[in-house]
């Protein structure tokens, strides 16, 4: 019955349900502050609780809430926000919202590295050249937004789908950038189709992987194959493929110039450790600490640059929608931190299709 109630019935509703539970943390006069910022909240991302879920959900909301106000009151170079995760436990998160199985694609990474030479995976020549400027002249500043070369945010949802959306982020990149023309490619086409190939569907998956299907079967629109949160019977048609990668590059590890060389020259995707607060409630700034190597989602890098205050940073297309960070944007710090890994583990698995 409580289900169909309007949102402003259960919120009053729920509220006798946690009055005693607020009252032995911060005292009854803090039970007003915090059940207006808990209905605004609702409000701004349009969410609906049943009676029952109520209380769990302002218990995590709270829980969040002081975590952030206390991470934000040390004036770090980032800022936390309260947005659509923000009646989630860490767990709950992490279950949800990411896919990327490092420790499986690890084991691939050191099978494949017999192979980096053959047709399907290039060898980028690791290390070599650095003293005779093989990356010397690089621009200061790269944003593939300016350049048409990068689709708006997209959502994955609840779905571990983001290395579907790393990948296709990254093969819209480098159709734009060699024929001038940016289109919207599908990810649930990656999704149904290329579990022979390595990946797992909402379960997570590969963006190599994702290329050696690509490769082969090429990728069609985003609007004739749209986007199911989960995962279907694969209807791909070939004829109405619009592009075909080549060949793909892994960056090699560990090597933040050679990554920075290759988004130089188109979005690359990577993965990063997103189960942490810090990327978790990401609202603006640059990320410079909080977040560890354990690699578990993927993202798309599109561009570099340096803030006022002289830190260089990558520019990150997430898959979380336009309501999360800058926009649907993250802000990592750029360098060798972690032994060359990288904040988050940024600079770990970097990889990007040819042509």
């Amino acid at each position: 019955m409580f289900k169909s109630l309007p949102i402003t019935i259960v919120l009053i509703l729920g509220l006798c349900s946690f009055t005693a539970f607020s009252q032995s943390l911060e005292g009854p006069q803090d039970i007003v502050e915090f059940y207006h910022a808990f209905k605004d909240w609702i409000s701004q991302f349009n969410l609906q609780y049943g009676i029952e879920e109520f209380a769990v959900r302002f218990h995590n909301w709270k829980a969040n809430y002081e975590f952030i106000r206390e991470q934000n009151s040390k004036n770090l170079t980032f800022k936390l926000g309260m947005n659509h995760f923000a009646g989630m436990t860490p767990e709950e998160f992490a279950a949800l919202n990411l896919g990327y199985n490092s420790e499986y694609n690890l084991e691939r990474r050191n099978k494949n590295k017999k192979n980096e030479n053959n047709n399907n995976r290039n060898d980028n020549s690791r290390g070599k050249d650095r003293s005779s400027g093989k990356y010397a002249g690089l621009p200061k500043s790269v944003d593939w937004r300016t350049q048409g070369a990068v689709t708006s945010v997209k959502n994955q949802g609840k779905c571990g789908s983001c290395w579907a959306f790393a990948a296709s982020g990254a093969l819209e990149g480098l159709y734009a950038i060699k024929n001038k023309k940016l289109l919207d490619f599908s990810e649930q086409q990656l999704m149904d189709c290329s579990a022979s190939y390595g990946t797992f569907g909402c379960d997570g998956g590969f963006m190599m992987d994702a290329y050696s299907y690509t490769k082969d079967h090429g990728i069609v629109l985003e609007s004739k194959y749209k986007y199911a949160g989960k995962v279907k019977k694969c209807t791909h048609d070939p004829k109405k493929a619009v592009f075909k990668n080549t060949g793909m590059v892994e960056v090699p590890g560990n090597d933040c110039l050679a990554l920075k060389a290759a988004v130089a020259q188109q979005p690359v995707s990577v993965a990063i450790e997103a189960a942490n607060m810090n990327v978790q409630f990401y609202q603006s700034g640059v990320i410079t600490e909080g977040c560890s190597t354990e690699l578990d989602h993927a993202v798309l890098i599109v561009g570099y640059d340096t803030d006022a205050q002289g830190r260089d940073y990558w520019i990150v297309k997430n898959s979380w929608g336009s309501k999360y960070g800058q926009n649907g944007y993250v802000h990592i710090a750029m360098g060798d931190q972690n032994n060359g890994a990288g904040l988050c583990g940024i600079n770990i698995a970097g990889s990007y299709p040819t042509l």
